[in-house]
């Protein structure tokens, strides 16, 4: 309604310009009560995803014909802003984030043009229980979701990225599995990620210097996979990959700044 406000607009509340004179109220009115974003028979069953799932579908088909993303892609978690959990189906607050009130959706982007080319929104409790699992599922949740993001560029030998909140291991094996190299950040929440002994990684780094790297082979299922790490001043930094170096490169720049136990600045290169 504020858009349509006969107050002149304030910097301190309210919209911060009027359409009046392009649209009136009444006419928005009429045109969003009829808006559809799907020509699909409703279930039998209550599903408030349900306006939005054909056009969700559409989109992830349409980008997957349309779009092919670069060698790297980053999978993590984005926020659609909302602030009430009245009229938002799938709403949750998740603190860490920059906008932390709204709905949550699983997100792949190419790394290099920040194209989004496939998602997913995480519906939480508020998903059907007479909706059919989702597709491969019985792998497990993270699993089954980054076989799902990952399809379109499955056997291209390309590269996803990933923060701790997916360092699945038997994940990344089925990624590979699928042709699909990856990398996740390894953090010790209440426990270790199952198979990654991070005490005994730690252990092996205690006499390394900071900035100093090394790598641990493993093999599950017959698939090799990679523990990566690199000393920091008060942690070592791990990965779990299933591919990489530690070959030195010509190029780039591996210069590092940091304070030592005396909290003096060291430059190392």
């Amino acid at each position: 309604r504020e858009f349509w406000s006969s107050d002149n607009p304030s910097p301190w509340s309210g919209a911060p310009f009027r359409v009046n004179q392009w649209m009136s109220r009444r006419r928005f009115d009429a045109i969003t009560q009829a808006l559809r974003y799907t020509n699909e028979e409703a279930p039998e069953f209550r599903d408030p995803f349900y306006p939005v799932r054909q056009l969700i579908a559409a989109w992830n088909e349409n980008m997957e014909k349309v779009f092919g993303p670069s060698w790297i892609s980053c999978l993590d978690e984005s926020m659609s802003e909302w602030m009430s959990k009245w009229t938002c189906p799938g709403w949750m607050f998740v603190p860490r984030k920059p906008h932390p009130q709204g709905m949550e959706r699983h997100t792949i982007c190419c790394c290099l043009c920040g194209v989004l080319w496939q998602l997913e929104l995480v519906e939480g409790k508020d998903r059907p229980r007479s909706m059919p699992a989702p597709e491969f599922q019985e792998l497990g949740p993270t699993t089954g979701l980054l076989l799902r993001l990952t399809r379109p560029i499955w056997n291209t030998g390309k590269f996803v990225c990933m923060d701790s909140g997916f360092c699945v291991l038997e994940a990344l094996i089925q990624l590979r599995k699928k042709g699909v190299f990856s990398s996740a950040l390894i953090k010790k929440r209440r426990y270790w990620p199952k198979y990654i002994d991070g005490d005994e990684i730690d252990k092996h780094f205690e006499d390394f210097e900071v900035g100093q790297c090394d790598a641990l082979k493993g093999t599950l299922h017959g698939t090799d996979f990679y523990i990566y790490g690199m000393k920091e001043p008060d942690y070592v930094m791990k990965l779990m990959s299933t591919c990489l170096t530690l070959n030195e490169e010509s190029k780039g720049d591996t210069a590092r700044s940091y304070k030592n136990s005396n909290g003096a600045p060291v430059h190392k290169t």
